[in-house]
């Protein structure tokens, strides 16, 4: 029998060494992530994704759960998370955001 996983949901964080936005700032840098990763996810998995806000730590600028109707094969979900990561950091240079972290964390796995 053969089993095959699927990515259900993942927490994405993006830091920064030295993060001393405004919440409004944050606020902003949010939207952008979030209008960045909706079209990103429709090209790649053609798949609905719920956004989930998760508590930011001090060096966060942005932390939210990512969470797919219909789990996605690990291959589709490794495509969306290597475009995102591409199209963050080309956002953040472009709005000279220095010293960026993002990482990914799958932590909802679903098994046939």
């Amino acid at each position: 029998m053969e089993y095959s996983i699927k990515v259900a949901t993942s927490d994405v964080k993006v830091t920064v060494a030295d993060n001393n936005y405004s919440e409004r700032e944050l606020k902003i840098i949010e939207v952008l992530m979030l209008n960045i990763a909706a079209p990103a996810n429709a090209h790649v998995t053609g798949e609905n994704m719920a956004f989930n806000p998760l508590s930011r730590e001090e060096k966060d600028i942005f932390h939210f759960q990512l969470a797919w109707q219909n789990s996605l094969d690990k291959e589709k979900y490794f495509e969306l998370e290597e475009t995102l990561e591409r199209r963050f950091g080309v956002a953040l240079k472009m709005s000279d955001i220095k010293d960026v972290n993002i990482t990914f964390n799958v932590n909802s796995y679903q098994s046939n």
